[in-house]
């Protein structure tokens, strides 16, 4: 009968002890009955051993989990930015619409440069608008080339600016 052998500290009967060319895994192999050795539950284990998480795992799910939310909030205030943008540039040209339409129903106004403000859309608005020279030969004697350029009432550059030929009206 095969004596019971110890391999790392544990019992295993029949078996021998591994020399150098020959390497036995307890757990990887049966009996020739193909059976475990040993039932699992009868293996000794260290309290408090594979359980839960190591804290190196912890700290690399935090890590991933921070660069993810990171990323996550950046794309999120990214685009609120932008909707915000796009808010201002819409009610912009509103403005901008708005006020040419004026002036197409008004009488032509003189050539020069104007200011005005404005309060529409619930916001402060700054108007300015050229108009160029009739005489040119591009537009003729019957047009006159009118630039609308809408600002915040704090702002420095245009929210929006629209180009349009108005017709005199002789």
């Amino acid at each position: 009968m095969a004596r019971a052998t110890t391999h790392g500290g544990w019992n295993w009967p029949g078996r021998t002890m591994a020399s150098p060319g020959n390497t036995w895994c307890p757990m990887a192999s049966t009996d020739r009955s193909g059976v475990w050795p040993m039932s699992r539950s009868t293996i000794p284990q260290r309290p408090g051993r594979n359980r839960g998480f190591t804290l190196v795992e912890v700290m690399v799910a935090l890590s991933i989990f921070a660069v993810i939310a990171t990323s996550l909030m950046y794309t999120a205030t990214q685009s609120i930015r932008n909707t915000e943008i796009l808010q201002e540039r819409t009610l912009g040209r509103w403005v901008a619409e708005n006020h040419l339409s004026e002036l197409r129903l008004s009488d032509a106004p003189a050539i020069n440069n104007y200011t005005d403000d404005v309060s529409n859309f619930g916001r402060d608005w700054v108007i300015r608008w050229s108009v160029a020279d009739p005489e040119s030969e591009t537009y003729g004697a019957h047009l006159r080339r009118v630039t609308v350029s809408v600002y915040l009432a704090d702002g420095e550059t245009p929210v929006d600016e629209l180009i349009a030929l108005i017709p005199v009206t002789l």
